[in-house]
């Protein structure tokens, strides 16, 4: 198995905020960033399959980046993470931004391409990787 890691970003905004709680409970749970901010959002798409000499690449760059340009720059470049994916009351955390992007991504792919991971790079100091519901629960975290 060979992995792939296609890295792209997008500038965009989000407020932290969840509809179902009070003003007061929201800036307690979210602080600072229940006031709306942006970020640039660095996305790492990793990919994987069994290389053959008839398959020699895990997948061609060109489909990826095609993803990327169709499904996801739409949604995200220069956008708003609280409503890209329109999902009711989404709260625009890195941990659901990063489920919501796999989502998306997972059902675009070669049916012989198998997505591993998405990580989501929100500043320098935080990150998240989701790998997919099949993941047990005490399974080490890949290095990407």
């Amino acid at each position: 198995m060979v992995y792939l890691t296609f890295v792209c970003a997008f500038n965009a905004i989000h407020r932290l905020w969840n509809t179902e709680l009070s003003a007061e409970d929201n800036i307690e749970t979210y602080g600072e960033c229940a006031n709306g901010h942006g970020h640039l959002f660095r996305i790492e798409i990793t990919v994987a399959r069994d290389i053959t000499g008839e398959n020699p690449v895990v997948v061609e760059r060109r489909a990826i980046r095609d993803i990327v340009d169709s499904v996801l720059a739409p949604k995200l470049r220069h956008g708003n993470m609280d409503t890209a994916f329109s999902i009711d009351n989404f709260v625009s955390t890195g941990e659901n931004v990063t489920r919501a992007i796999w989502q998306l991504i997972k059902c675009e792919l070669p049916k012989d391409v198998a997505l591993v991971a998405v990580k989501v790079i929100e500043t320098p100091k935080n990150s998240f990787v989701y790998c997919g519901e099949n993941v047990p629960q005490r399974a080490s975290v890949p290095i990407l």
